[in-house]
C-alpha cells in the first residue's frame, strides 16, 4: 500500500488527530495553567465530582479546590497594610491582623467595631526625617499639605532636622489624641470644622455617637486648628536629641457640647437645662459626677434618667413626671432618630442606672 492509498484509507483518523492537536494548542495558549494569575474555573463533570467526593483523589481534589487570592486595598486601611513604615499602635501587624480576623469553616468572620477602630488607628504613621527634609518635602512624599504636617506635629516652622519622628496622618486634616472623656464626635467635628460623616468613616466608627477609646488617636479628615497656635520654643536643634511629636489633645469644652443629632443625648440636652458635660449616654453619670452634679436613684420631673437599654452606648431620657414608683419619660432614638416616644417605667427596673439632677450639686 503506497502513501496515497494509506492516506485515503486512514483519512478520518488523521483528520481527528489533527483536530485534537490544534484544540490542545489553543487551550494551552488561551487557558495556560502555568501563568501566575490563572483564574479560570473548571466546571467539568470531573471537577464537580471531586468537589462532592474528594476522597476519590485527595491530591487532585486539594489542587482543584485551592484558591489563590490577591487582595488589593484602596480604602480606609490601604496605608496601614501596605506601608513599611512603623505605625502607631502596633509593632507586630501580621499577628494582630491574624487575631482580629478569625478564620472559620464558613470563611472570614466580620470583625467587631473595636477591631475596625484599631485597624483604622494604624493608618497613622511615624516617619523618621532624613537630612535635608523639610515640611514641604515630607508633605509631598505622603501626598499631604504642609499645613497638615505642621499642625499635626505642633511644628513652629517648616524647618526639620534628621532623626525627628513625625506623625503622618492618612489624609489631610488633624490627628488628635482623645484624653477628654466629655468629647463627642459632634464636638470634634464642630471644633475642627470637619464633616462628622468623614470622621466616622475614616476611623472605622459605627455611627455619630461612637468614639475612640481614651488615649486613642482620632483622625479628623479636612479638619484644622480653630486658631493660630501660640508661639512655642522651637524644638532642640541638636541632632542627637530625639524630637517627639506633640499630638494635639482633645479640647476641653464646657457648657456647649454638641451631641449627635437625633439621638437620645441630643434630645435631653435640648430639653433639660444645665447639661454641661458631653460623652455618650453611658458616660453621663461619670461625667456629671466629675463636675460635682448630684446623681442618685430618686426621680423628679425635669431630671435625667440614665438606662442601660443600649448595650454599647447606654441611653438617657428626660423625666416628665413621677407618680409613686412610676416614672414617665420622653426621649429620642428609642424607636428611631428624631422619633419621640413617651414611656412609663418602674423605678425599681434593673435597666435604670441612675438619675442625674443637672441643677443640683452633690453633697
Amino acid at each position: 500500500m503506497n502513501g496515497w492509498d494509506y492516506s485515503i484509507n486512514f483519512s478520518s483518523e488523521i483528520l481527528v488527530g489533527a483536530v485534537v492537536f490544534v484544540v490542545a494548542i489553543i487551550n494551552l495558549i488561551v487557558f495556560n495553567p502555568l501563568q501566575s494569575e490563572y483564574d479560570h474555573n473548571d466546571n467539568s463533570l470531573l471537577a464537580q465530582l471531586l468537589r462532592y467526593h474528594p476522597n476519590l483523589n485527595e491530591q487532585l481534589a486539594d489542587k482543584q479546590n485551592t484558591i489563590s487570592t490577591k487582595v488589593a486595598s484602596e480604602g480606609v486601611f490601604s496605608q496601614a497594610s501596605a506601608s513599611n513604615n512603623s505605625l502607631l499602635g502596633t509593632t507586630e501587624g501580621a499577628e494582630i491582623l491574624a487575631e482580629e480576623f478569625q478564620i472559620e469553616d464558613s470563611g472570614i468572620t466580620k470583625p467587631n467595631p473595636d477591631s475596625i477602630k484599631s485597624l483604622a488607628a494604624r493608618q497613622v504613621q511615624i516617619y523618621k526625617t532624613k537630612p535635608f527634609d523639610t515640611v514641604y518635602t515630607v508633605a509631598a512624599q505622603f501626598g499631604l499639605t504642609p499645613k497638615t504636617i505642621r499642625e499635626t506635629n505642633s511644628l513652629p516652622s517648616n524647618a526639620l532636622l534628621a532623626d525627628w519622628d513625625l506623625i503622618i496622618p492618612p489624609v489631610d486634616g488633624v490627628v488628635i489624641q482623645v484624653t477628654n472623656p466629655n468629647l463627642t464626635l459632634s464636638d470634634a467635628a464642630h471644633y475642627y470644622s470637619a464633616d462628622i460623616k468623614q470622621i466616622v468613616a475614616r476611623n472605622g466608627l459605627e455611627d455619630d455617637e461612637d468614639m475612640v477609646e481614651l488615649g486613642g488617636y482620632l483622625v479628623i479628615p479636612g479638619g484644622s486648628l480653630p486658631k493660630p497656635k501660640v508661639a512655642t520654643p522651637a524644638p532642640s536643634t541638636t541632632n542627637n536629641k530625639k524630637f517627639t511629636p506633640s499630638v494635639p489633645r482633645s479640647v476641653t469644652i464646657k457648657g456647649n457640647h454638641r451631641f449627635a443629632p437625633g439621638y437620645c443625648t441630643d434630645y435631653v440636652a435640648r430639653n433639660v437645662a444645665g447639661i454641661t458635660w458631653g460623652g455618650n449616654a453611658n458616660q453621663w453619670i461619670t461625667n456629671a459626677k466629675a463636675q460635682g452634679v448630684k446623681v442618685d436613684r430618686n426621680p423628679v420631673a425635669g431630671a435625667v434618667l440614665v438606662t442601660s437599654e443600649n448595650r454599647r452606648y447606654g441611653h438617657v431620657a428626660k423625666i416628665d413626671s413621677v407618680s409613686g414608683d412610676k416614672v414617665t419619660i420622653s426621649e429620642w432614638n428609642y424607636a428611631g432618630l428624631y422619633k419621640k416616644t413617651v414611656r412609663t417605667l418602674d423605678i425599681s427596673d434593673p435597666i435604670i442606672k441612675g438619675v442625674i439632677h443637672p441643677n443640683q450639686k452633690s453633697n
